[in-house]
């Protein structure tokens, strides 16, 4: 994750509106994996983490040398991903701001439910 970050933070000016995008990727890949975010199939997961591998991969159909080219074969894979699991990833931003918005009020948010704080 680490390395999709830094590539991410690199490539920002190349990757425009996708930046935002791939970085909730890596997001839900954290929630995922430290179990805080469960409402998700693994097939989206298998998605996401199939696309931040390539993305960070030096290995691409286009190399990320090529000036102006590098980044379009990361742009597409990226893209068609998020495309794919559109829906699944906003409910995955709903509930991060659910979560940030309900700690900002000292509540604690499950995977996908909110919790009273009296349970």
């Amino acid at each position: 994750m680490k390395q999709a970050t830094t590539k991410v933070k690199e490539k920002k000016n190349s990757l425009g509106d996708a930046f935002g995008k791939i970085e909730l990727l890596i997001e839900l890949i954290k929630a995922y994996s430290k179990g805080d975010y469960r409402n998700i199939s693994k097939s989206t997961m298998a998605t996401v983490i199939g696309a931040i591998l390539y993305f960070v991969s030096p290995i691409d159909m286009i190399p990320d040398f090529i000036v102006g080219l590098g980044i379009v074969d990361d742009a597409a894979v990226i893209g068609y991903a998020i495309k794919k699991i559109s829906g699944e990833l906003d409910e995955f931003e709903k509930w991060k701001e659910e979560k940030s918005r309900s700690n900002l009020e000292g509540l604690d948010v499950g995977a996908g439910q909110s919790k009273s704080p009296l349970d």
